[in-house]
């Protein structure tokens, strides 16, 4: 004979509730924690990407700084015989403050003018004053403007076009004649006069960035998140190195060094802008 024995095990009300409680007050939890790591790790993005940006700046001016006046294998100075139909482009002028339009108000920018580091060789010498036959390692194109130099002189031209040799070489027309005509291996660099200013991000983003105008007025967007942008030259002034706003400085001053003041902004609000500093010293003749 078997016994009937219904037996019944369940989850009270009470029960149910304090899991669901519990359940809650874990998820809750959960979502507190993922949010705070979501929000260390934007942080630590926009730190590093200003930090980026900062060492970016750093580099860019550096190396610019470092170059202006620089005209391949002779020396840019007061009394060297540069000759320039296009552009004033003198040891003294090498470094300026600089005003944009389209810049940002209050802020500063920064006019660098330089040889390029690349060059080409005349592999004859001229026999007229307004035709180059150059190597054709670097290639050139019409409207470039260029320095040629032989180490004792020096002129600045403007390429009027190019066309190519039998031997392969660019035979370069210019649009005015040189004043001399230079012998074999004289040297032929394109002329970068760079002014680097602030303007609003293309982006889109409520935010600024560091843009490079060149020597034709093209314009590129070259660091974004840069808020401000102070320029300060060292001169000499009563055998006294001292350092002035870069908009007081005259012609006739010196400039020994460059030191430069970015503000870094990140596209969070809720992240502090940070100062950050660029010194450097400027090519001496």
């Amino acid at each position: 004979m078997f016994k009937n024995q219904s037996t019944y095990s369940g989850v009270s009300l009470i029960e149910l509730m304090m899991a669901l409680v519990i359940s809650s007050l874990l998820l809750s939890c959960l979502i507190t924690v993922f949010i705070a790591i979501k929000n260390i790790n934007q942080v630590q993005i926009a730190l590093n990407a200003m930090q980026d940006n900062s060492r970016a700046a750093a580099i860019l001016f550096n190396s610019e700084i470092k170059m202006a006046g620089y005209i391949g294998c002779a020396k840019l100075t007061k009394d060297f015989p540069l000759i320039n139909n296009f552009l004033e482009f003198t040891d003294e002028n090498k470094i300026n403050f600089y005003v944009d339009p389209e810049m940002k108000k209050n802020s500063d920018g920064i006019l660098i003018a330089h040889a390029s580091e690349s060059h080409a060789i005349l592999a004859k010498g001229m026999h007229g004053y307004s035709v180059l036959d150059a190597e054709n390692n670097l290639k050139f194109s019409a409207n470039d403007i260029v320095l040629i130099s032989d180490c004792k002189n020096a002129e600045v031209a403007r390429i009027k076009n190019i066309s190519f040799t039998t031997e392969g070489l660019q035979q370069i027309s210019l649009f005015r004649p040189l004043a001399m005509a230079y012998a074999k291996y004289s040297e032929i660099t394109p002329l970068e006069v760079n002014r680097y200013y602030l303007s609003p991000s293309s982006s889109g983003l409520p935010m600024y960035s560091l843009y490079k105008k060149d020597i034709e007025s093209q314009t590129q967007e070259m660091i974004e998140g840069i808020d401000e942008m102070k320029v300060f030259f060292e001169i000499i002034k009563d055998n006294q190195l001292i350092e002035i706003p870069a908009n007081q400085r005259q012609k006739e001053m010196k400039i020994v060094a460059v030191s430069i003041k970015l503000t870094l902004s990140s596209i969070d609000k809720w992240i502090p802008k940070k100062d950050f500093y660029i010194y450097t010293v400027v090519r001496q003749a």
